[in-house]
């Protein structure tokens, strides 16, 4: 069970911090703006990554949700004997890395998007 998790578990997080990534890249306006409305990077930097863990949690729950419901039809035990057993430490490490990785992949992404000082217009010709 743990192959058959952590093979995709990977590829999926991989594809996750490059969603982050690009998403974060391209919010270089949006960062500038609240940096030019008083806030400062630091607090940019916290905004990014506590939607970043908000958008991450709002993925999970609704997902484990339905794979509990999938998974509900294994548990009518039978005669004392389960059929199905799930790998709770997994499921809680892969949750557990899930709200992890994407904060901090969207807290260094805000941290280099905001590394110039806040600009919104520039001259044309600059």
């Amino acid at each position: 069970m743990s192959v058959l998790m952590g093979m995709p578990g990977l590829y999926a997080a991989i594809a996750v911090v490059n969603a982050v990534v690009i998403a974060a890249a391209e919010r270089r306006a949006e960062f500038a703006a609240a940096r030019a409305t008083g806030l400062t990077r630091s607090q940019v930097v916290r905004m990014a990554a506590i939607e970043s863990a908000a958008v991450t949690f709002i993925g999970l729950a609704p997902g484990a949700l339905v794979a509990a419901g999938a998974l509900a039809g294994f548990f009518p035990e039978m005669q004392g004997v389960r059929i199905l057993a799930v790998p709770w430490n997994l499921f809680g490490l892969w949750t557990v890395a899930a709200l992890t990785i994407t904060p901090v992949a969207a807290a260094l992404t805000a941290l280099a998007a905001t590394r110039s000082s806040p600009r919104l217009w520039s001259p044309p010709g600059e």
